[in-house]
């Protein structure tokens, strides 16, 4: 369905028209953005009977993503030709299963743990983004004018854009785990 999306549109999302919310979103579904989604829920191992959040299967996926979300800009933009993806390459990554990987982690929702580990999670998937996309210029051409700071020096980038935070309820749900940042219901 996703490669059919592609060739019809040129824009790799999966859009489901019951679910816009306004006249702005029927008509641009994918805001002109290539987006893809980090399921919290997968980066989970075990070690001695508990789990742990595996930070480097975070980066690992992380840098998979960038690469796959570029690439898609590439091929939505020979489907559509008119050179406004490719000129700002926006990409976005946003996360899904946070209320599955707390209560994995056996974290409260409403816990000032939860809420450091969000604080840490979010600047740890930021960098690694930023650095996924730095490091791809050494390769491919980088956004005019873009730059991010990385261990204190302004890098060029070949991707803007590069987080987002919306509720993804359907992905989620094709995902079977929890939409965005929301607890689990009845668990919070």
């Amino acid at each position: 369905a996703l490669v059919d999306q592609i060739k019809r549109t040129g824009y790799p999302v999966m859009h489901f028209p019951e679910a816009a919310r306004t006249e702005a979103q029927l008509a641009n579904p994918p805001g002109r953005m290539v987006r893809g989604v980090l399921n919290l829920s997968q980066m989970i191992g075990w070690r001695d009977g508990r789990a742990y959040l595996d930070w480097n299967q975070i980066v690992e996926t992380v840098v998979q993503g960038v690469r796959m979300l570029d690439a898609l800009i590439d091929v939505a933009e020979e489907q559509t030709g008119d050179g406004y993806l490719s000129t700002v390459r926006r990409i976005g990554i946003g996360i899904i299963g946070w209320g599955e990987l707390l209560l994995r982690l056996d974290t409260p929702y409403q816990s000032d743990e939860a809420l450091d580990l969000a604080r840490r999670l979010m600047k740890f998937i930021q960098s690694a983004v930023q650095e996924a996309t730095a490091s791809m210029v050494q390769s491919r051409p980088a956004v005019e004018g873009a730059y991010v700071r990385i261990r204190g020096y302004e890098e060029p980038v070949r991707n803007l854009s590069r987080l987002y935070i919306l509720p993804e309820s359907e992905i989620a749900f094709i995902a079977g785990t929890s939409p965005g940042i929301e607890p689990l219901p009845g668990l919070a």
